[in-house]
């Protein structure tokens, strides 16, 4: 009995280090490297209920190709585009954040974009102010 309960214990001891390892070979498992131009941009004075495109271009500095797997927009009123191939190393390319303003005022709004290139997604974000005429 007490040697079933020690290779029982071996079992578990051994599955909680490959375990271990596993994670932080996916952690490790960044290969692209994204520069972006800009993560944040400015629009100025944009027209109420007319949609604009605010570009946000990259670079592909690392030594393996790029692959944007998401973009999510924060709100409803932005929608985005995005490469659906991956980018070379050198390459430069772009996300697109195409902004419909309903609401006159000063706005804030961002995107969050999911890479080969980070573990973490990048929060783009641009700003203006809608206004009426």
């Amino acid at each position: 009995m007490l040697l079933k309960t020690i290779g029982m214990s071996a079992i578990v001891i051994a599955s909680m280090a490959f375990k271990s390892s596993s994670q932080i070979e996916i952690e490790n498992n960044i290969d692209g490297k994204i520069e972006w131009a800009s993560e944040t941009i400015s629009v100025g004075d944009i027209k109420k209920g007319i949609p604009i495109d605010i570009e946000f271009e990259f670079k592909n500095v690392g030594e393996t190709p790029v692959i944007v797997s998401n973009v999510k927009a924060g709100c409803g009123c932005t929608n985005v585009d995005f490469p659906k191939r991956s980018i070379s190393p050198g390459e430069t390319s772009s996300v697109t954040a195409i902004y419909n303003a309903k609401t006159p005022g000063k706005f804030t709004k961002s995107i969050s974009v999911s890479s080969n290139a980070s573990a973490i997604p990048y929060e783009l974000k641009f700003n203006g102010n809608v206004v009426v005429e």
